[in-house]
């Protein structure tokens, strides 16, 4: 971005926020929400702190932990083809997926899309899988492929992408955010620290993978 451009938006998005500001005040008093808007503030110093020190990645590990969840993505791929009778069937589909439980299972479906076929979303699959898992265990393991093929080529491959952005200290500096908050609490992106898995078979690499500084430790 031209560096006037982003100087007028700068002092736009500042002028407006101050005009703003005792408007939204007004409200938040009205609705007794003020101790909450203090409490809300008081966390910022540590957010922007936790932005500003990163976190240290060990990238010889995260190069390997991608090679055994790509070892892990192939098994899958094997179990769900075997399970579904169908090769090269591909679980990140919607449209193949929908059309295999909805169509040649005739399972229920939940939710459409808004291009009009039934919505093969994660919680559309976890609903499926609690009432239809046992009789269709490839439900599950389409479940897993995803989130083990999401975890891989959203994060784990990206690791090194994320330190370059900031060469000087070699660590990832992830945004975190407070405002349109699903869980009301803390969210992350770039990347989504938070998305680690905290259960399961691959948690324990993924905590392996950061570093700390001497004198410092890594809370888990």
């Amino acid at each position: 971005v031209p560096y006037e451009t982003a100087k007028h938006y700068a002092c736009r998005d500042a002028d407006g926020t101050a005009r703003l500001e005792p408007q939204l005040h007004t409200r938040l008093k009205a609705l007794d929400l003020e101790n909450v808007y203090r409490l809300e503030l008081s966390t910022y110093p540590l957010i922007d702190r936790m932005m500003m020190v990163g976190v240290k990645p060990n990238l010889p590990h995260f190069a390997d932990l991608g090679w055994k969840l790509q070892g892990h993505i192939e098994e899958l791929q094997a179990r769900i083809e075997e399970a579904t009778s169908r090769p090269t069937f591909n679980a990140n589909s919607g449209d193949q997926v929908a059309e295999y439980l909805f169509d040649f299972l005739a399972l229920p479906g939940y939710k459409k899309t808004p291009e009009g076929r039934q919505s093969t979303n994660d919680k559309i699959l976890e609903a499926l899988e609690r009432e239809f898992g046992a009789q269709y265990p490839e439900i599950s393991l389409i479940r897993e492929y995803r989130e083990v093929y999401k975890l891989k080529f959203s994060f784990v491959d990206r690791v090194p992408d994320f330190v370059n952005r900031h060469p000087h200290d070699g660590r990832v500096h992830a945004t975190f955010r407070t405002t349109r908050v699903v869980t009301g609490r803390l969210a992350a992106s770039d990347p989504n620290l938070l998305a680690q898995p905290e259960h399961g078979r691959f948690a324990p690499d993924f905590k392996r993978g950061w570093e700390a500084e001497p004198g410092h430790v890594v809370a888990a």
